[in-house]
């Protein structure tokens, strides 16, 4: 009795859902959490199956539960599976997990449900997907080529621009590494400057060259920062791309201009010079 009692009073602790099922799928026990879960007291369960309890809303979902008992039965190891509830407190989520009991004599003689309660995991799930969904969007439209790597150097992931500018698919590029994909002596220069950056911490902003899958040389401007996990600690980097190779193409002329601008005008001047002395 004492033991008994002990059980009892740790069953009505426990926030997990408890039931046992016979060979029929009947309830033979229930956990006050289960009286909870389905607001009816335990006479109301006890002997019925899952879909006879008057609380059903989903008679697939009951039948793929009661499934679950039977193949416990059969097949004498756990399974599990996800159910979803409407309560009072809303929608639940549980992972069920189904335990075959058995005798003395090794025979199996009922199933063990145990449901645990999921549904803040599934929104937090939910809403990290929608995060993501939203970032890559946002990654997308922005114009500038962005790119993310981890902590090793290989990279996680592009925009659509950066694609764009360097001629290759996400699939053909992520997991690879500087090295495997740009010629070695720029390839150095990145690394060289992505340890520097995991080293220091901060925001990076060199200027280097990028020579894409289709043999184009471009000057660029790489801006660069760490980030980090919950700890702290530095899972990878993210960077962006600023092409310049137009506005150094135009630098270039316009000191070309400008140095034959000064030759001119040097002989212009020897002329001028020349001219008045005779």
């Amino acid at each position: 009795l004492h033991t008994e009692q002990r059980l009892h009073d740790l069953l009505n602790h426990i926030p997990d859902c408890i039931a046992r099922f016979d060979a029929e799928c009947r309830y033979v026990f229930v956990s006050p959490a289960v009286m909870r879960l389905f607001a009816l007291p335990a006479e109301h369960l006890i002997g019925k199956r899952i879909s006879e309890t008057g609380k059903s809303e989903n008679e697939a979902q009951d039948a793929m539960l009661e499934g679950m008992i039977m193949r416990a039965f059969d097949e004498g190891r756990a399974n599990s599976c996800e159910a979803q509830w409407t309560t009072t407190e809303g929608e639940r989520c549980c992972e069920v997990l189904h335990v075959p009991e058995t005798d003395e004599e090794g025979r199996i003689v009922s199933v063990l449900g145990i449901a645990h309660d999921i549904t803040q995991r599934k929104a937090a799930e939910q809403a990290l997907r929608e995060n993501e969904s939203f970032l890559h969007a946002l990654l997308d439209a922005m114009p500038l080529p962005v790119f993310y790597k981890d902590r090793q150097g290989r990279y996680l992931g592009f925009n659509r621009a950066y694609e764009e500018f360097f001629g290759a698919s996400r699939d053909q590029l992520v997991g690879k590494s500087v090295f495997d994909i740009s010629p070695r002596e720029l390839a150095e220069v990145y690394y060289a400057k992505d340890n520097e950056l995991f080293e220091g911490g901060g925001v990076q902003r060199y200027e280097s060259q990028v020579k894409s899958t289709r043999g184009d040389l471009r000057d660029v401007i790489f801006n660069k920062a760490v980030f980090t996990d919950s700890q702290g600690a530095a899972k990878g980097l993210i960077g962006a791309i600023l092409d310049i190779t137009e506005r150094k193409r135009a630098e270039d002329e316009l000191r070309a201009s400008e140095a034959r601008f000064r030759t001119f005008a040097d002989h212009a001047m020897d002329a001028f010079f020349l001219h008045g002395e005779k």
